[in-house]
């Protein structure tokens, strides 16, 4: 087995490694993977990042390299030069059916299906490897956008009970308009794909009900309550903060845009609030 995670390296030996963490809320913001993992090495930006895929699969390695530079040197290149990890790690665990992301301090854990990844002689995209990169560059986004800069409630974690804001909808909702977006800036899909994808979301959102019960500042606080204990009424009672936070941010761009004659956009919203608030987080 090999070992793979951004915690401090203390020692390394031919049969042994240690690692040391700060504290508590350190440690248990680095994920710590031990299995025989694939492992993929690019430089983005010149910093040194990598993925590790855990599971049997037959993941063309050499294009997953090619697009996740792109994506991840898109956000360093968004955000600027200030930049809140040295290292990078996407730990991924590969399986016949899953999907989902975890951000972390320097890292993210990422579960996905074999069919989510790219194979041997297929150069076009597909729906699954496009959800799978839109993941990791969710995940990847999260480092500066929830990460660093968060709600100010959040720089103060109590792990003895549930931590309520409302603002999940900034947070997860931007997050989940970049991520598909970059993949657009970035070539990685062509307009109409995008467009396709865009459509989807507002179609989903459009179909629940919910919308019409729930804000989606009403929806980031309950999120413990409702959003992860949903149940078959939940289309009817409740909305994402994720699907329309990601709605509402394209609608703001969009204004902004016009407000301003294109001279500004929400990319600029989003530099504003990272230069000023990532020391103290957002009221």
């Amino acid at each position: 087995w090999k070992c793979a995670t951004t915690l401090s390296l203390k020692t390394k030996k031919a049969t042994s490694q240690t690692y040391v963490a700060d504290n508590y809320h350190d440690l248990i913001d680095h994920p710590v993977e031990m299995a025989d993992f694939k492992v993929i090495e690019f430089y983005a930006n010149q910093i040194p990042h990598q993925m590790t895929l855990t599971g049997l699969n037959t993941a063309v390695t050499e294009r997953l390299k090619s697009d996740l530079i792109a994506i991840c040197e898109h956000h360093l290149n968004f955000f600027g030069d200030i930049v809140p990890f040295d290292n990078y790690l996407f730990l991924t665990l590969v399986r016949s059916k899953g999907y989902g992301g975890l951000e972390h301090k320097k890292s993210t854990s990422l579960i996905c299906s074999r069919e989510d990844l790219p194979v041997k002689g297929v150069t076009s995209i597909s729906s699954e490897y496009t959800k799978f990169l839109a993941l990791c560059s969710h995940e990847y986004f999260h480092a500066w956008w929830i990460k660093t800069i968060k709600p100010s409630n959040f720089h103060e974690f109590d792990y003895d009970q549930e931590n309520y804001t409302e603002q999940l909808w900034i947070f997860e909702g931007f997050t989940s308009y970049y991520d598909e977006l970059s993949l657009l800036r970035t070539k990685i899909l062509t307009a109409e794909q995008y467009l396709i994808l865009f459509s989807q979301n507002v179609t989903k959102i459009q179909r629940c009900n919910g919308r019409y019960k729930q804000s989606i500042a009403e929806s980031s606080f309950d999120a413990w309550t409702k959003f992860y204990k949903q149940d078959e009424n939940a289309v009817n009672s409740i909305v994402s903060y994720y699907s329309k936070g990601a709605l509402l941010a394209f609608v703001l761009d969009i204004e902004i845009r016009r407000a301003t004659n294109d001279t500004k956009t929400l990319d600029d919203i989003v530099r504003y609030i990272w230069d000023n608030f990532r020391e103290n987080g957002l009221e």
